[in-house]
């Protein structure tokens, strides 16, 4: 496995330390709605067994394409990421490092895809892109003064995830749970200090032709974030989702060193909504405290019961253990076809895998094989694949029909482009065994 894809941590690096600092011999030389679980879908008994998990045939599963980025004039362009979530009626893309010779290095930018809901005949891969004067790509995620003044050796990034969730006022506004972290320039003097905070997306308006993000609640790491690297040991960053009034989160390490343990939190959400929206701003320290003690940690038991969630987060349990997926980059989400929640992610082997639950904290059912990404990124010996999710807001036919994607780039001679791929796969449901 190593011999194919190296270290994840490695290859990562090198491609985004060859890209920014130009050591990659050569190539920068030459130029300077989604759909939600029902409220009687709460998490039941994580006891129970695994359920039976999707049938997908070979013959269900289409490329769609990958996603539409402007060309910038340089085969070494790199835009990693693509999450995605439903903001105004249409749906928000949003990535992690954009990296170019021509502009350098842009560490979160968006753009507007198709309107919602979608139909088979939608083409997903087409894009609107915020962009500056010069076409480049602009910030999403503002940051701060502290945040544009990093320690010298040090940078800060905002990269967004599969953590958007609608506003509760119906304005078509999104809350955001994004990482800020602190990394060394080098990839290995210090870990990856992450944190997460909460951001609003803004619909775009009369003043604003796109989606935009303001960041003045209290847990917003402005300065305070909703879960540190010096006080928590989980930041919880890995997916959001609210059902039957809660909003749930799962943490996984999607950084440096990658931790594979999945731990989850909840929160009342219309409670943790209010005080988001109704505060005396980001320097408001009794409201910040207030949001984090909302949240519970579920400890191992029978996930209906309110003794299961617990508001130490030291008694956590890990609800799953996906232990092949790289990075622990996952989604979960309610599939209302399956009648199931789903979790996607890409494993070691380059393999869209797919596991179902009949409850948020589980068990999983074993994986099943959802696309072979050497179908269209043939392994070269330095090809890199990460960021492999779920997005819910393509979803068509009740869930029935899923789109999934995937990031895949040469993380050394940039012969296989750097894009995000997009599949559609047709699920159909497992046969129950007869009684008796």
């Amino acid at each position: 496995m190593a011999s194919r894809r190296g270290s994840g941590r490695g290859i990562v690096c090198r491609l985004r330390h060859a890209l920014v600092t130009g050591c990659l011999a050569g190539a920068l030389v030459a130029a300077a709605g989604a759909p939600s679980s029902p409220a009687s879908a709460a998490p039941g008994d994580a006891t129970s067994a695994p359920p039976a998990a999707a049938v997908i045939s070979p013959r269900s599963v289409v490329e769609l394409g990958t996603l539409e980025q402007p060309d910038r004039g340089h085969p070494s362009f790199i835009r990693d990421g693509g999450m995605s979530g439903p903001v105004g009626g249409r749906l928000l893309w949003m990535f992690g490092d954009a990296i170019s010779p021509n502009f350098g290095l842009v560490d979160n930018s968006a753009a507007v895809g198709p309107r919602l809901p979608v139909s088979p005949a939608t083409d997903l891969t087409k894009t609107d892109e915020q962009t500056d004067a010069d076409g480049d790509p602009v910030p999403f995620i503002p940051m701060t003064p502290e945040e544009q003044t990093p320690p010298e050796g040090d940078r800060f990034a905002l990269w967004a995830g599969n953590r958007i969730v609608p506003t509760a006022d119906g304005s078509g506004d999104a809350w955001l749970f994004f990482h800020k972290i602190q990394i060394p320039w080098d990839f290995d003097s210090h870990p990856w200090w992450t944190s997460t905070g909460i951001a609003r997306i803004h619909a775009p308006d009369e003043d604003h032709d796109y989606p935009y993000v303001t960041r003045d609640n209290p847990v917003a790491c402005n300065p305070t974030c909703l879960f540190t690297v010096e006080v928590d040991p989980h930041a919880f960053n890995a997916s959001a989702l609210v059902e039957d009034g809660y909003l749930y989160l799962t943490h996984a390490a999607s950084v440096p060193p990658f931790s594979r343990p999945i731990y989850a939190a909840r929160a009342d959400f219309s409670r943790l909504d209010h005080l988001l929206t109704h505060h005396d701003g980001p320097a408001d320290t009794e409201t910040a405290a207030r949001i984090k003690a909302l949240f519970r940690y579920w400890n191992g038991g029978p996930g209906k019961d309110p003794a299961s969630w617990v508001p130490d987060v030291s008694q956590a349990a890990p609800m799953a253990d996906f232990d092949e997926a790289w990075g622990g980059h996952h989604s979960i989400s309610w599939n209302t076809f399956l009648e199931s929640y789903i979790a996607v992610y890409l494993d070691w082997d380059r393999k869209l895998k797919l596991r179902t639950a009949s409850t948020f904290v589980g068990p999983w059912s074993e994986p099943v094989e959802v696309f072979d990404t050497a179908q269209s990124c043939p392994d070269n010996g330095t090809l890199n694949l990460y960021s492999g999710w779920e997005h819910p807001s393509l979803a068509t036919a009740n869930g029935k029909n899923i789109v999934l994607s995937y990031f895949c780039a040469d993380s050394v001679g940039f012969s296989v482009p750097a894009q995000i791929h997009l599949v559609r796969a047709t699920l159909a449901k497992p046969r129950r065994a007869a009684a008796g």
